[in-house]
């Protein structure tokens, strides 16, 4: 070890990062050994989406709610998938659009952790079609119960948003309900 505490071949990975579980994670070299579903709910409950800009009532609408409901808008098959469509920011973070777009490289850093997170948990490689649609109905369905009123904010083309209306969890409340999905859904496995 050295006076970091870290062992040669930890070194040789790059720096890394402190998870919930108290774990360290290597984002530049993320492997799935590395993953924990503990630490994705736990991290994916305390981030906030649309990083805090919510109406005034809202607290918190959390990723990992969010998951849980596109979870819930899919075919039985992939709703694992969708779970974990935005796993990756539990180790990278939530970043919006605006953000995303002119920071180069960072889709690769992202790319990557969601590849180990894959083959972790035997997703197909790449974004089945019914969680991105299920995805954007969820963005469609934020927009009315979470977001502030604001038509200057160009979303682009929108599906319709869901029927039942969103009610904001605290990340407490959303890391059971995530777990709970989890479970429900990997049970068989």
């Amino acid at each position: 070890m050295d006076a970091t505490g870290c062992g040669a071949a930890d070194i040789k990975r790059g720096f890394n990062q402190l998870t919930a579980c108290g774990k360290p994670f290597w984002v530049l070299d993320p492997r799935p050994e590395d993953i924990r579903i503990l630490d994705i709910a736990a991290h994916l409950s305390r981030i906030c989406r649309y990083n805090g800009a919510l109406r005034d009532d809202i607290e918190i609408y959390s990723v990992a709610q969010h998951s849980v409901l596109v979870s819930e808008h899919v075919p039985p098959e992939h709703a694992l998938e969708a779970l974990l469509h935005d796993a990756a920011e539990s180790y990278v973070g939530d970043r919006v659009r605006p953000v995303k777009h002119a920071t180069p490289g960072f889709d690769i850093v992202e790319h990557g952790v969601d590849q180990a997170i894959r083959r972790k948990y035997g997703l197909p490689p790449k974004q089945t079609p019914c969680v991105k649609a299920a995805d954007n109905e969820a963005s469609a369905t934020e927009r009315r119960d979470v977001c502030p009123e604001n038509m200057r904010v160009d979303w682009g083309p929108m599906p319709d948003p869901w029927p039942e209306k969103i009610v904001p969890l605290l990340p407490s409340a959303a890391r059971s309900l995530f777990l709970e999905r989890f479970i429900a859904l990997t049970a068989d496995c």
